[in-house]
């Protein structure tokens, strides 16, 4: 078990007092910045090594009239007035000299009702714990930069040792470059010492169930997630840098032969990126294990603090079992619950389609959902409430797995307005099986469009409904299509708004053990008629799966900065 602790921080103050001099000029008073003579003096900064970044505050009088701490409070700097004059310290007050020893104790019944800076014990780290914004949170009474040393990232060795940060204040006049410096006790997480101050943690396990989902946010850079069928939903955490040659590639923790800071290389040699997925559901406890299966992972292109998620394991479709939407502002570090009004089962049949959720790109308050069981769904208030589509043709259960994808024309609309044209994918398969015999055709066609922003829908026309038997043969001779996820992007046909590129598969997957085929199709709306015909492009990769019936296709993207370059997977039953 991989265990750690909660070490305790360090504060240092030193101070400074700003001259300035009144004058009184033809009965007029004024305020006169003296700046001939002045000696720039050193800076007031706080530093606490184990926590929140300290604030000034004011004196600490105890009960018996006596002030046990001077205080560090003074007028803020404003962009007015830079340089506000700060209170003359106590150099040899006891409360603002942190040491080993702890803080003196206060005489027999006098208490101190204000808050100190005294720290009883020094920061409190591991040599496996890099530095990072936690120890390294010194602040200033004033405007500047802090430069620290040893810098972020950095491992330190076992013992007692030295942290440094230097101060440059923006106002030289009157305030110096301050240097100051706090101790903090490193322990080996391996020794007798370190395994006693350690406390349970979560463990990262690299591997293993399925990972149905990967995000990225068009907006923050390195925000990207993942989601799991039965494992929970993730969010990447990114450290140091990469390059593609690696000359200035770094990763704390690694170094070469010759102790120089690299970065993590994989199996063939190529670098990899330096960072850790943090599990954004392990608070779910054993009662709510439903909550781990995540059927659908929403992100507001707009906004890259808000974070939707669906989850439950319902696998009877039993709207009384634990059935949720997890809705986050602060990228998953917490979440609001709502009771979804329809069954959610993560680890369901076409749980690797999607995505049911659909933020509005122009209206982030507004925001669609595609159920299993009860047709398409539209919340506008950021998934608070929801209410069924009733004009959606799809308000119940189909032979697959239901709504599966809602997607945006973001050119078609406006900021602040709804988006008026959307895409809307139905799993209805009724594909013909193994033996031959055909379970039907599709009551409900696989790609609806709404050019109202969802007011009505109507099926796209010529959309493709079967392929022939890749193999041949005549059991069976064709095989109906499902979609399984489609993708809106640039395609370089000048005036156009972009074309829609959809996978398909005969089996909603994974899991249907039948033989199946599937296909790749590229669907360009008329340009200056969003529905209009529009044509159909048969895009299938015919190489990958010529002379057999083995599968389909399943994820697509697009590279948003080279048109026409896709990039799909397979899907194999």
């Amino acid at each position: 078990m991989f265990m750690t602790t909660v070490p305790h921080r360090l504060l240092s103050t030193v101070w400074v007092l700003a001259s300035f001099a009144s004058l009184s000029l033809g009965g007029c008073a004024a305020v006169y910045d003296n700046k001939v003579g002045i000696t720039p003096q050193s800076v007031p900064i706080l530093w606490n090594t184990n926590g929140p970044a300290q604030v000034l505050i004011p004196a600490a009088v105890g009960s018996n009239g006596t002030v046990y701490d001077a205080g560090d409070e003074g007028p803020a700097p404003t962009a007015s007035v830079p340089s506000p004059g700060l209170p003359v310290p106590i150099p040899t007050d006891p409360y603002q000299t942190p040491s080993m020893n702890g803080c003196p104790a206060l005489p027999s019944g006098v208490t101190i009702s204000t808050p100190t800076n005294c720290s009883a014990t020094l920061g409190a780290t591991f040599t496996t714990t890099p530095l990072g914004p936690a120890e390294l949170n010194a602040t200033a009474a004033t405007v500047g930069t802090f430069a620290y040393t040893p810098g972020e990232g950095t491992f330190l060795s076992a013992g007692t040792q030295t942290l440094s940060v230097t101060f440059t204040p923006a106002d030289t006049t009157h305030y110096s470059v301050t240097t100051r410096t706090v101790q903090i006790v490193v322990t080996d997480p391996t020794s007798t010492a370190g395994q006693a101050l350690l406390v349970p943690e979560s463990v990262q396990i690299v591997g293993g169930g399925y990972v149905d989902g990967v995000f990225f946010h068009p907006l923050q850079k390195n925000l990207r997630y993942v989601r799991t069928d039965v494992g929970g939903a993730y969010r990447w955490t990114q450290l140091g840098t990469t390059t593609a040659t690696g000359t200035t590639a770094t990763c704390p923790g690694y170094v070469n032969g010759a102790g120089v800071a690299t970065a993590a290389r994989g199996n063939n040699g190529e670098f990899l990126q330096c960072g850790y997925w943090t599990p954004l559901l392990d608070y779910v406890g054993r009662a709510n294990a439903g909550d781990t299966g995540v059927e659908s992972l929403g992100l507001d292109p707009s906004d890259p603090q808000r974070l939707y998620l669906s989850t439950g394991l319902n696998y009877n479709n039993d709207p009384t079992q634990q059935n949720h939407f997890l809705l986050s502002d602060n990228q998953g570090s917490t979440f609001t619950q709502v009771n979804a009004p329809f069954p959610i089962n993560g680890n369901d049949n076409g749980r690797d389609a999607g995505e049911r959720f659909a933020v509005d790109p122009n209206l982030g308050t507004t925001i669609y959902y595609g159920s299993r069981t009860a047709g398409l769904w539209k919340s506008l208030d950021r998934g608070l409430t929801w209410n069924q589509v009733t004009t959606f043709p799809v308000t119940g259960k189909t032979a697959g797995a239901g709504v599966v994808f809602i997607t945006f024309v973001p050119s078609s609309g406006i900021s602040g307005t709804a988006t008026p044209v959307i895409y809307a994918g139905v799993s209805d398969y009724n594909y013909y099986n193994a033996n031959g015999s055909n379970n039907g055709t599709p009551v409900y066609s696989s790609l609806y469009r709404s050019v109202d922003s969802g007011a009505t829908w109507q099926a796209v026309p010529g959309q493709p409904t079967s392929v022939p038997n890749p193999g041949g043969g005549s059991s069976p001779a064709n095989y109906n299509l499902t979609p399984i996820h489609a993708a809106f992007g640039p395609d370089g046909v000048s005036n156009s708004q972009g074309s829609l590129y959809l996978t398909y598969f005969s089996d909603q997957g994974p899991g249907d053990s039948s033989p199946g085929a599937g296909g790749v199709y590229e669907y360009t709306p008329t340009v200056g008629t969003p529905g209009g015909a529009g044509t159909w492009t048969n895009l299938t990769p015919s190489s990958i799966r010529s002379g057999n019936d083995d599968g389909g296709y399943s994820g697509i993207t697009l590279d948003a900065q080279r048109p026409g370059v896709i990039m799909v997977s397979t899907m194999d039953d």
